[in-house]
């Protein structure tokens, strides 16, 4: 096939015939005459060799070819104007866009840190913040709507790229009052007993923490399942429950004795490796990578003096 006769105004009147179903429509959106676009549709076709529109009608119906054709040229057109901002982003220090998505826990604790400094290079950036669990937001990476991910490495590779930021260790939370404050050692029918405050049933951290209490061959009552880390201290503060979380994420409540944290028992212990994730073979413009070498540097001393400040009480 010829395809490299294919005119991208050819391609452009194609696509606004296919979208408006008529010549007079196309060509007013072209900003060009009815006869125009007539010419350049029946030029594609010659050089294609095949019919990508069904004339029969009032209205220009795409044939099969013809609908092949328009998802390859939203794709194409998608792709010109992704290049447009880039070369802008090229030409213009400071300015383009970046959109990030994020789980929640990371929107609160670690971006803040990262955009201040980023901002200090790239001040003119529309940044844009996707927050959602891991799976939500590597789907929406997946499918282009966002430039890269911070969220937990689920082993979920596909068509990613994976920088490893840094790992931490969950334990149970708990109001100063609670009996497991005050216990040397919890026995499995401690645990059997209690009734935990979880975070939401479809997120990495629930599964990693169904599989652990199943390693110990322990059943666990009906769980109280949030969405909201704050939500969870909240509830753990009050007594409703033990909460299972990273002790970084109630640093503050911990370090003032209104939270007490301890280890999770078990070997392996109940760990997690928190990554950014970006497009597999995607190149990172200046400003993507300059965001991910921030990311990495802010997550090392992150992990470092939260580990310090939420050190689990025994």
């Amino acid at each position: 096939m010829p395809n490299d006769l294919i005119d991208l105004r050819q391609l452009r009147a194609f696509q606004a015939l296919a979208e408006t179903r008529g010549f007079t429509a196309a060509a007013q959106r072209l900003f060009i005459t009815q006869s125009a676009v007539s010419h350049s549709i029946k030029a594609l076709e010659t050089s294609l060799g095949c019919r990508l529109f069904d004339r029969t009608g009032k209205q220009a119906g795409l044939t099969h070819q013809g609908r092949t054709l328009l998802k390859h040229a939203e794709r194409i057109f998608r792709e010109l104007d992704l290049a447009c901002e880039e070369l802008s982003r090229l030409t213009s220090w400071g300015y383009g866009k970046l959109r990030i998505g994020a789980v929640t826990t990371m929107c609160q604790h670690l971006l803040p840190s990262v955009l201040r400094e980023f901002r200090e290079s790239f001040s003119n950036c529309d940044i844009r913040i996707h927050p959602g669990d891991t799976g939500e937001i590597l789907d929406r990476l997946e499918a282009g709507d966002i430039d890269m991910a911070v969220g937990l490495d689920t082993g979920r590779r596909g068509g990613f790229e994976c920088r490893l930021l840094f790992a931490d260790e969950l334990a149970f939370l708990m109001a100063p009052a609670h009996a497991w404050a005050r216990k040397p050692e919890l026995r499995r029918g401690d645990l059997e007993a209690e009734r935990f405050i979880v975070y939401s049933r479809s997120s990495h951290t629930n599964r990693l923490v169904e599989r652990y209490f199943d390693r110990l061959g322990v059943m666990m009552r009906p769980t109280l399942e949030l969405g909201n880390m704050e939500a969870i201290k909240e509830l753990v503060r009050i007594g409703l429950g033990v909460g299972i979380a990273a002790p970084w994420i109630a640093a503050e409540e911990i370090a003032n004795q209104t939270l007490f944290a301890r280890p999770c028992q078990g070997d392996p212990p109940l760990t997690r490796q928190w990554a950014l994730f970006l497009p597999r073979g995607h190149q990172p413009s200046l400003a993507e990578e300059t965001f991910a070498g921030i990311c990495e540097t802010v997550a090392h001393t992150f992990v470092m003096d939260r580990a310090a400040e939420s050190t689990p009480a025994c």
